[in-house]
């Protein structure tokens, strides 16, 4: 007789959430513009399977996700904005994603069991100021909160600011009188896209009599990754367990002033960059057996990570106070494992931890920029 069984729980997200001052559009404002998009995620998934036979049980769950989402705030190109007050463009981006996955097995010849929870997240979150726009913001109505800490925010504010975390267990369990195998996996594959920056040839503030402003750029994008893999395999003859959490992140953060672009502040000039990552991941593993016992467990990691902060080539930039370029990366990691193999005869256990993180951090301006950062003002940390 045989027990054949399995559970999944499988989706797809497309979503598109934009805020937008349009091609050559014409705005003025006593007090604030503000342009401001914002996308949130929660998807909790749960696939569990359970079965027993007097002869052969097969047992699979799966979790399986895929998102591919964008958030754009933006003023576009050739448009025209003016105000006393602030001008704010701002793209928020939030996503968590909790994901279980778990099986039981039993019977009296032959158990065999696979978990498998699986994440693709694909997000662009970007905010900015187009080609050839013109934008005054005269910072004289008093400062306004934007979600990047940032004190006094006053004038023009351009801000990226994605944020996801990803909490995944998959568990799997098998008796059996003979032979047992049991499979936990975790596989996650984000691409994150942070883009925060003011287009080409575009004219920042080019009359800045009576103002008060500050021009403030920030891409800030923040990865967590948390998950756990766990096997308990036992037989009369042969137990074999193996538990992996795997994950691939590529990530671009971005913030910038582009070509020939003409910026003005009676304060500072700002432009900040800044990348996150975290990683939380334990996988265990027990398989006993009458005659073989084996058991292994792994971590496997690869973040590819790109931060830059620049002014490019030809723009200039003029600032009362400070010009601040300034791009940041951190990254911190904690794996681990453990394997337990019994057997009368045989018994194997191994485990492995292994992470790869290729990371390039910049701040540059480019050729023929002209910067003059008259330090009149307070000064400012970028710590």
């Amino acid at each position: 007789t045989a027990g054949v069984g399995a559970s999944a729980d499988f989706g797809v997200l497309v979503k598109t959430t934009e805020a937008l001052v349009e091609n050559g559009a014409n705005i003025k404002a006593k007090k604030d513009v503000r342009v401001n998009a914002q996308s949130d995620e929660d998807i909790i998934s749960v696939a569990a399977n359970l079965q027993f036979s007097g002869g052969t049980a097969v047992a699979g769950a799966a979790s399986s996700y895929v998102a591919v989402t964008e958030t754009r705030a933006a003023i576009k190109e050739n448009a025209n904005v003016q105000a006393e007050g602030n001008v704010v463009v701002n793209a928020e981006s939030d996503a968590l994603f909790i994901q279980a996955a778990g099986q039981i097995t039993g019977a009296s010849s032959v158990g065999v069991g696979i978990s498998n929870a699986l994440l693709t997240h694909v997000d662009l979150t970007e905010a900015y100021v187009g080609d050839n726009a013109t934008v005054f913001a005269g910072g004289t109505r008093g400062g306004v909160d934007v979600p990047i800490q940032f004190a006094d925010a006053r004038g023009l504010i351009v801000t990226a600011d994605s944020r996801e975390q990803s909490i995944a267990v998959s568990f799997g369990g098998s008796g059996a009188g003979g032979t047992s195998v049991v499979g936990t996996l975790i596989e996650r594959a984000l691409v994150e896209d942070t883009l925060a920056y003011i287009g080409k040839s575009a004219k920042i503030n080019e009359n800045n009599t009576g103002a008060d402003q500050t021009v403030f750029i920030a891409a800030v994008s923040d990865t967590e990754l948390d998950g756990g893999a766990g096997v308990i395999s036992g037989a009369g003859t042969v137990g074999i367990g193996a538990a992996l959490d795997l994950g691939l992140v590529l990530k671009t953060t971005e913030a910038y002033i582009d070509e020939a672009t003409t910026v003005q502040a009676n304060r500072d000039v700002i432009v900040r960059s800044e990348s996150d990552e975290v990683i939380n991941s334990l996988t265990g593993n027990v398989s006993f057996g009458g005659t073989v016992g084996i058991a292994g467990a792994a971590n496997v990691f690869g973040f590819f990570t790109q931060t830059t902060a620049s002014i490019r080539d030809n723009a200039t930039v003029t600032a009362n106070g400070n010009v601040i370029v300034n791009g940041e990366d951190d990254m911190t990691s904690r794996l681990a494992q453990g394997t337990l193999g019994l057997s009368g005869t045989v018994a194997v256990g191994g485990g492995t931890a292994a992470l790869v993180h290729i990371d390039e951090t910049d701040a540059w301006i480019g050729k023929n920029a002209r910067i003059t950062a008259k330090g009149t003002k307070p000064s400012y940390s970028v710590s």
